[in-house]
């Protein structure tokens, strides 16, 4: 049975990009194009892996994640999730593995590197050097205007 991706990114030509290494490696691949279209389809569809874009419309990629990681606790797998991002500072990379992420793909990217990281996260379940992350981050929506759109944080050290 082929890896199930969830490919979350509002630019149609990052996702096809994203789609064609999946295809590359025997996965079958989705595409939502911000963070609540990611919460509907996961809640349709399995996944073995979600490929998030960290800046997308109306929720975006952190605030994402953890809504995922919070809907999956009680179950006895969940999928994998990787922040994809053209952030390059450290501190995201840190966010990104606070609220339980388990990879980090930095654009612009190589199609080599991409392979790199979802082999390794298929092989050992997480792509941190120092090990899997551990959830020690609770970010939540606090705040919406009228068109859904976030406007303020919670953030919560568990």
């Amino acid at each position: 049975m082929p890896v199930r991706f969830l490919i979350a990114d509002d630019m149609p030509a990052q996702q096809r990009l994203l789609a064609n290494v999946v295809l590359f490696l025997g996965g079958e691949s989705r595409f939502a194009a911000n963070g609540i279209e990611v919460l509907q389809l996961a809640q349709e569809e399995p996944f073995d892996i979600v490929l998030l874009d960290l800046s997308m419309p109306q929720l975006g990629g952190v605030a994402a994640a953890n809504e995922l990681i919070e809907c999956w606790a009680s179950h006895d797998r969940r999928p994998r999730i990787v922040a994809v991002t053209g952030e390059k500072d450290d501190g995201i990379r840190t966010l990104c593995r606070a609220v339980g992420m388990d990879g980090f793909i930095t654009k612009p990217f190589s199609v080599a590197s991409v392979r790199k990281t979802l082999k390794t996260l298929i092989r050992h379940g997480h792509c941190w050097p120092d090990g899997p992350s551990r959830r020690i981050l609770d970010v939540g929506v606090s705040d919406a205007d009228a068109s859904g759109h976030a406007t303020g944080f919670e953030v919560e050290v568990l």
